[in-house]
């Protein structure tokens, strides 16, 4: 059964966060309500944050003083490519390394509708490129992002496979938006149980990255890439969001193409509940079985030709 606490910030993200999350709202005062929500979301105490630039990318560097022996994290943030930033973001990501004694890079890519596809596209390729300048090993990367970001981690994915650079070790995708179609059976069955965002908030966010260009293009919407040669996929999604459409496919076209897969699913959670670590069991639940997996994938000697696993977390 759903927490208490769970409760109370489904209500608070319905009837204070994502009730200003509508095309009718300014986007300048959508921007600066998410910032200022993402903001207050609590660090651990001992994050060390550094602003660092990939070549022309501004971007945030977290640490541990104890943490350098884990994973680098590139991090992409959510926010329909169009808001957001590594601020807002900060929480979430810093619990992850304390998890996996891991570090992080997270990138103030370029957004819609100023700079639509592919300039967030290309700020997260020219970082990654700047963490193999520096030295880091790609297996030792894990390349994840949230809601659009977990989207632009996959885009991101495929072009560093396009051009032939090292793969990373693995991907994080945490209630990814990965079909801006808008196809997804979810968009209708799970209407009413999502309280976090609506099908007319993501069709407005698609036509500012779009900017005109075909959504169903695969490294807009990876869901229709061709998923081949991929890294071992970590996918987690909640029972009650209205993407969860979006995970399931690509779950399902990861283990077709022969990419290793864990399939995560939050039950009774909603669209990005995992922001809300430190302050929900939940969530905290969640990142840790994406941790568990992740270590898992990382630490493997031998890794096997294709693995399907789905987990269910309370």
């Amino acid at each position: 059964m759903p927490s208490l606490r769970s409760h109370i910030h489904r209500l608070v993200v319905k009837h204070w966060f994502s009730s200003k999350l509508h095309p009718e709202w300014p986007l300048a005062r959508q921007r600066s309500h998410v910032m200022h929500a993402g903001s207050c979301l609590p660090v651990p105490p001992t994050l060390r944050v550094k602003t660092v630039h990939a070549e022309r990318v501004p971007c945030e560097w977290l640490t541990f003083r104890d943490h350098d022996d884990g994973p680098i994290f590139l991090f992409l943030h959510g926010g329909g490519y169009c808001m957001g930033a590594a601020r807002t973001h900060r929480s979430l990501v810093a619990r992850l390394c304390r998890r996996l004694h891991g570090q992080a890079l997270l990138p103030n890519y370029r957004l819609a509708p100023e700079h639509p596809f592919p300039a967030g596209l290309d700020d997260a390729v020219t970082a990654y490129d700047w963490l193999l300048a520096q030295g880091v090993a790609a297996r030792r990367i894990v390349l994840a992002g949230d809601s659009a970001g977990g989207g632009l981690a996959l885009s991101t994915a495929l072009r560093i496979r396009e051009r032939g650079r090292p793969m990373p070790g693995a991907l994080l995708l945490l209630s990814p938006w990965t079909d801006l179609m808008l196809t997804g059976g979810s968009l209708v069955t799970r209407a009413e149980r999502d309280p976090m965002i609506s099908r007319a908030w993501l069709a407005w966010q698609a036509d500012m990255y779009c900017a005109g260009r075909d959504p169903a293009t695969p490294l807009i919407s990876p869901l229709y890439a061709d998923l081949r040669g991929l890294p071992p996929l970590v996918i987690q999604v909640g029972s009650d969001e209205i993407l969860f459409s979006d995970a399931d496919r690509l779950m399902e076209k990861a283990k077709i193409a022969g990419v290793r897969v864990d399939f995560l699913v939050g039950d009774h959670m909603w669209h990005g509940w995992q922001m809300l670590a430190g302050l929900m069991p939940e969530a905290d639940s969640a990142l840790q079985s994406a941790a568990d997996r992740l270590q898992r994938w990382m630490s493997a000697d031998e890794l096997p030709c294709s693995a399907l696993n789905t987990l269910r977390m309370v």
